[in-house]
């Protein structure tokens, strides 16, 4: 399963959707909009969703919610597809991927209550300087713990950080050292604030959660 959260290069990459074996087998998740971009290169089980509606896939319920964005891949299609987060519910779990977001006080909230609580949020904390510019589409790492909080999530994730260096004009490895101290500042521990490394898994299991 495919999950992408809006169509800008640096989260949807065209030769890496190109090369991937067995098109004919991914269940492909996006927002409005992007149905065409996965058909042109040779995916059909695409389904697109607005803010608020789901699909159930291999015992997993999706379901696209908003964040604080926008989508373009050139300067002529300006928010012409949508952009979302993503609920991913299992029998067992609740876990909430932003792809990309500026803050909002309400909108984080909303989804909180609508859901009650998440066993992770995935957050991007990177590519937030010069704040003058993005501060409306990334957030800080003090941020991404505040929706955290919002969401009432257990663990969180740091994402959206030190893979594209000339991304924004923050040290590089400044994101997860003001992540971490945010997180441990509102009530969180090392073990529920989630470094990882480029290419690095975990399993999301109920006894690595809560051990």
């Amino acid at each position: 399963v495919i999950i992408v959260s809006h169509n800008h290069y640096d989260h949807l990459d065209d030769q890496t959707i190109r090369k991937l074996a067995n098109k004919e087998n991914i269940q492909v998740v996006v927002p409005l909009g992007l149905k065409p971009f996965f058909i042109e290169r040779g995916y059909s089980l695409i389904t697109e969703l607005d803010w608020g509606q789901s699909v159930s896939i291999r015992g997993l319920e999706i379901t696209a919610e908003p964040s604080v964005h926008d989508s373009a891949r050139s300067t002529a299609d300006h928010n012409k597809t949508l952009w979302a987060s993503w609920v991913i519910e299992s029998d067992l779990q609740r876990l909430l991927f932003v792809g990309d977001t500026g803050y909002s006080n309400t909108i984080f909230k909303r989804i909180g209550e609508k859901y009650s609580s998440f066993d992770v949020a995935i957050l991007p904390i990177g590519a937030y300087e010069p704040r003058e510019l993005l501060w409306m589409s990334h957030t800080t790492p003090e941020e991404a713990v505040s929706i955290g909080k919002d969401l009432h999530a257990t663990t969180l994730i740091g994402s959206h950080w030190g893979t594209i260096s000339s991304l924004s004009d923050e040290p590089t490895f400044e994101p997860p050292i003001r992540f971490t101290k945010a997180g441990q500042k509102n009530g969180f521990s090392e073990r529920t604030l989630w470094i990882m490394k480029i290419g690095e898994t975990k399993p999301l299991t109920p006894c690595l959660l809560y051990t």
